[in-house]
């Protein structure tokens, strides 16, 4: 019974049936109702509405927010959301789904990367830890509209074409697939490319110096920066004093600035943000990095990468999230090569990493969950079957403990996958601006008056114009006043009404949502 069940686990046919239903997995959980939920970040705001001003504007070449330059970053992704534009129109959907098609691409790019590197089984764990984990669910990753899921799959491109550029092969395409890669990443996220430059050096550096190999990459680095110039020539040329202040100066020089006081964070914070998105694998992931040092040379390009990111971005003052997240790719093709090889490693080894994935476990009521407890025991029997007989029974046990555990982890994220994947939910505010037929508002799909949003988050700004409502920014504190004493709606934010002058705090809020409210001039609804 154990040998025909061997069989079945290692045959042709069964890796090819998990291939296809892995990759089912990903397909499904990046696009199902992807557009569901509005816009619910500034930044898929600040996007949506500098893709919409360049579709209204007809000006490809500078994106434009609010009818002023934008060049905090290349045009590259607001021209991909031209495309969607025209196949779903101004929706959130429209805004995602070239991130959705980059998360696909870049799982794709990590399956055969990881294939090369190690083998088969191990690409497609890798995959299985990003899908499932905390990570996936997060802004700024497949299912949001940002940029940085296009920004990892040209740093995989311009890493993969570099690792296969050492083995000699076919030098000419690979050198231009690195050139494509650096290129792409700086056209998407500009000098958020700059630490694969390093990677690449530190590569050669410490595992080949090979004179051959630095004269092929000088050209691809000369490529590279052939098709960077002419964005920073043209933008030097023609808006100098733009460019200056929010490329250079509010994206690069502040951030790193002690005195920058936007998301000011200790250089651990990366750390903790690390083990809570792999969780409960985190502390696992600690071990994986370190005996992955045991066969440097051949773990070197992914291993360099983390490393690289890691400690880039932790020297920096200014400490978000999604700066990190180009480091977790390699981290979890590093930590699922060690877990997938861990039944050929010394006992000792094994009994550290049971210990350190039941650490990894300690925040979680796993024993309370019903499918942790039914996946985990499902795998350590079958664990045991595979592995009885061949090695001595303490082996056996703690070999079929830790897969058994490592698939029960995978389930402590389910909630949140069923949540923000299966059946997202829209947010209140949907509904508020819809449906509220109190007073003067504008009613969803019968536009009597306008809706005045003094609340500038872009994400609201974009669901208003998205669904057709008729609105009006409030900009300065005159036009305020004005619409004020007229007894229009307000949209607006706890905090902004916090701010206002002490002349606005009769409003009288109509209805509220979460952060969100309407408010109108209670003087004005006494007369």
């Amino acid at each position: 019974m154990s040998r025909f069940i061997i069989n079945i686990f290692t045959s042709k046919l069964f890796r090819i049936l998990s291939f296809i239903l892995v990759f089912a997995v990903v397909v499904f959980f990046s696009f199902n109702k992807l557009g569901v939920q509005e816009i619910n970040n500034a930044d898929e705001g600040i996007y949506a509405k500098i893709s919409i001003e360049m579709q209204q504007t007809g000006d490809y070449l500078v994106p434009r927010y609010s009818e002023q330059p934008w060049l905090e970053k290349p045009p590259l992704h607001f021209w991909l959301n031209q495309i969607s534009f025209k196949f779903f129109d101004l929706t959130a959907l429209a805004i995602r789904i070239i991130p959705a098609l980059f998360l696909v691409l870049n799982c794709l790019l990590l399956y055969l990367w990881s294939r090369k590197i190690w083998n088969n089984q191990s690409g497609l764990l890798a995959i299985i830890f990003l899908i499932i984990s905390q990570l996936f669910v997060t802004e700024h990753i497949g299912r949001t509209g940002d940029f940085d899921m296009a920004l990892i799959f040209f740093e995989l491109i311009a890493l993969f074409s570099y690792w296969h550029l050492k083995t000699g092969k076919k030098w000419q395409w690979w050198a231009l697939g690195i050139a494509i890669g650096l290129a792409g990443g700086f056209w998407i996220k500009s000098l958020m490319i700059v630490p694969i430059f390093l990677i690449i050096f530190f590569d050669w550096l410490i595992t080949s110096r090979s004179k051959k190999l630095i004269k092929q990459l000088f050209w691809s680095f000369l490529l590279s920066l052939i098709f960077i110039s002419p964005w920073l020539i043209g933008n030097y040329i023609f808006l100098r004093e733009v460019f200056i202040h929010d490329f250079w100066q509010s994206q690069i020089a502040n951030r790193i600035k002690p005195s920058f006081g936007n998301h000011l964070r200790p250089i651990w914070w990366y750390f903790w943000f690390l083990s809570w998105s792999i969780a409960p694998f985190f502390y696992l992931s600690i071990l994986a990095i370190i005996n992955s040092f045991k066969k440097f040379k051949k773990n070197s390009v992914p291993l360099l990468w983390f490393l690289t990111i890691l400690f880039v971005f932790s020297l920096v003052h200014s400490k978000m999230h999604w700066h990190i997240l180009p480091a977790v790719i390699p981290l979890l093709m590093i930590l699922a090569n060690f877990v997938w090889n861990l039944a050929k490693e010394k006992l000792s080894l094994k009994l550290a990493s049971l210990g350190l994935l039941i650490v990894g476990f300690y925040p979680f009521d796993a024993i309370n969950n019903k499918y942790f407890i039914i996946v985990t025991i499902i795998v350590l029997v079958i664990s045991w079957i595979l592995l009885n007989k061949k090695k001595r029974a303490i082996d056996c046990i703690v070999n079929a403990l830790i897969f058994g555990l490592i698939a029960g982890g995978l389930i402590i994220n389910w909630q949140g996958i069923k949540n923000n994947v299966l059946y997202p939910q829209p947010s209140p505010f949907n509904e508020l601006i819809k449906n509220y037929n109190g007073q003067e508002t504008a009613v969803y799909g019968d536009l009597i008056h306008n809706v005045y949003v003094i609340d500038l988050n872009p994400s609201n700004i974009f669901y208003l114009k998205a669904n057709n409502i008729n609105h009006e920014v409030i900009i300065n504190e005159a036009n305020l006043a004005q619409v004020w004493k007229e007894g229009k709606m307000i949209i607006m934010s706890k905090q902004s009404l916090l701010e206002l002058p002490p002349q606005y705090s009769t409003s009288k809020i109509l209805n509220q949502v979460d952060d969100l409210m309407i408010i109108k001039n209670e003087h004005k609804d006494s007369e």
